[in-house]
């Protein structure tokens, strides 16, 4: 389950690093929406963090992966593009497995499980033997 931090006041009065994370994402999207370039505010309003606040010395010392990380907009849409690839190379690696495991059974040489299924050696030899098949050479 994920939350709107914004809207967890009683979560931003008992954690001061999530009210401070709060303050911080709130003032990115406002300079974003005045139109300030998504890199530029981030390294804006991370530059303008004060040193009493909780998350300075994080942001300081790892200021690199701060940027990386607030600076990348994830959408619904990448989300959904990425299990969409995601689901698409299991079913090709399923799909290659099966192939394989049916080109060993039918005792074909690893040159032709190569040429057929795509797979390297190493990966045909491990197939093989998870699945206690013998590689007729």
């Amino acid at each position: 389950m994920a939350y709107n931090i914004d809207e967890r006041i009683d979560t931003l009065k008992e954690c001061a690093s999530a009210a401070s994370y709060a303050r911080i994402i709130s003032e990115i999207n406002r300079l974003r929406k005045g139109g300030t370039p998504r890199d530029e505010a981030v390294n804006d309003v991370l530059r303008s963090v004060p040193k009493e606040d909780v998350l300075y010395t994080i942001i300081h010392q790892e200021y690199d992966a701060v940027v990386r990380m607030l600076g990348y907009e994830y959408t619904l849409e990448d989300f959904k593009q990425n299990s969409y690839e995601k689901g698409r190379e299991e079913g090709e690696l399923r799909k290659q497995t099966v192939t394989i495991i049916r080109m060993l059974e039918n005792h074909e040489t690893m040159e032709k499980i190569i040429c057929y299924s795509e797979a390297d050696e190493e990966t045909i030899r491990t197939i093989a033997k998870e699945n206690g098949l013998t590689i007729h050479e």
